[in-house]
């Protein structure tokens, strides 16, 4: 059911060359229309298990085939590691720190109303404008789809799976539209429980807190972990078939010449690791590095660029390209830049509640986390894979001074608590949300 609500490898690196930049700002297709806008937005995806991104199963066929299209940046950085702040960073253009959304204490808090979203800004640009939601904490109190003329929040209440989401887009899209569109489309399947249509249903009544409880116990073994895991690339391949059908919909629609499309993952997910399962607890590159990926009109194809960037760029790119105007309090920059204009670093926060309240920047291949409780920071060197023992570095005052500046960053919102149903409770509980 949709709702109506009307409002107001090996690739060629390419870095911030004249070249790129004049074939990206081509933002209108030759007959001088403003292109379509779609944004794909995939729930708990690792970078590292797309094929695209070095992973050895070949499980992300037709993402892989997109990146090859357009340009894959591959040092993405989350704002958060769970969903609730990292799609606020995605929808707004601004960190966790300064948007507060996620939890505090036994509370939620979603976007607050002094900020515009994405589909605020493409209303107000004559879009049309559609959203389909599928997580509890994206459902219409949190925010998300204040912007959207229609939108469809069935999956925040109950279980849809990516192939209703792409069936209730084209539904969406053959109706009667006249100008240019931006849809919004969350795919929440790769979340736990991995219950794959094609995979095993083994998870499907597990809950998230007894995995939990089983790994502080040391009762998880090697092999029940490498079966999640296998579970969790079924979902993944899964999603990515019913993307590939997407992506074929709209060409065979006629409107994938005209139509810039975005991947990107809110954050990814925990094999142990570091020790932990699922996300939201800790800010290692398992759960902070997404992928992001664009294509459509003018943007060069099988481009990989490796500055290090945010989910928070992604707003400011697509006004960019769109020719639209971005909000004074954005912190994300286009990734089109004129003049060199980057991030000193890149931060992450926002952890789960009860939890000791850190942070990580991430400078070029140096990271630093930082213990807000302790006052006390520690450094990897991501060059060297896997953040380890043997990849420890100590961080120098200056990246430490910029985390201490992060941290206290100065809100540009201040959301209310939303409440939370009772309907809604057990699931929070269980992923340790509240």
């Amino acid at each position: 059911m949709i709702t109506h609500y009307i409002v107001g490898s090996n690739h060629r690196v390419l870095r911030c060359s004249i070249l790129f930049l004049t074939a990206l700002l081509v933002g209108c297709s030759s007959d001088g229309k403003r292109p379509n806008v779609l944004l794909v937005l995939i729930d708990t995806l690792r970078a590292d298990h797309l094929h695209c991104y070095g992973y050895d199963g070949k499980i992300t066929d037709h993402l892989d085939s997109l990146a090859s299209e357009g340009v894959r940046w591959s040092c993405c950085q989350a704002q958060s590691s769970w969903t609730l702040p990292s799609m606020t960073s995605i929808f707004t253009g601004v960190t966790e720190r300064a948007h507060l959304a996620g939890t505090r204490g036994e509370h939620l808090y979603g976007i607050g109303r002094e900020l515009s979203t994405l589909p605020d800004l493409f209303s107000e640009m004559d879009y049309a404008t559609f959203g389909i939601f599928n997580a509890p904490v994206m459902d219409v109190e949190y925010g998300f789809t204040r912007g959207c003329q229609s939108y469809d929040v069935e999956g925040c209440r109950e279980t849809v799976d990516a192939e209703v989401v792409v069936d209730r887009i084209f539904e969406w899209v053959d109706g009667d539209i006249e100008q240019p569109f931006f849809i919004v489309a969350h795919f929440f399947d790769p979340h736990w429980p991995y219950t794959a249509p094609d995979g095993p249903q083994d998870l499907a009544n597990v809950s998230a807190s007894s995995i939990r409880r089983r790994n502080a116990n040391g009762r998880i073994t090697v092999r029940e972990m490498h079966d999640m895991m296998s579970c969790y690339d079924m979902e993944i391949r899964y999603c990515d078939r019913e993307l590939g059908r997407l992506f074929a919909g709209l060409r065979q629609r006629g409107l994938d010449e005209n139509t810039i499309i975005v991947v990107v993952a809110d954050h990814g997910e925990e094999f142990l690791d570091h020790g932990m399962m699922f996300h939201g607890r800790q800010f290692f590159q398992e759960t902070i590095h997404v992928p992001l990926i664009m294509s459509g009109p003018g943007i060069p194809e099988d481009s990989v660029v490796d500055d290090v960037v945010g989910q928070y760029d992604i707003l400011p790119t697509l006004m960019h390209l769109t020719e639209g105007s971005v909000p004074d309090y954005v912190q994300g920059v286009s990734l089109l830049p004129t003049d060199g204009v980057g991030h000193e670093g890149v931060p992450s926060s926002g952890v789960n509640t009860g939890l000791k309240q850190r942070a990580a920047v991430r400078f070029g291949d140096a990271k630093v986390l930082w213990d807000a409780d302790a006052d006390s920071a520690w450094g990897y060197d991501l060059s060297q894979g896997f953040e380890d023992e043997d990849s420890r570095l100590a961080p120098d005052r200056t990246q430490v001074e910029n985390v201490r500046t992060y941290w206290a960053t100065v809100p540009v919102a201040i959301p209310d608590p939303v409440e939370v149903g009772d309907h809604k409770a057990k699931w929070f509980k269980d992923m340790a949300y509240i």
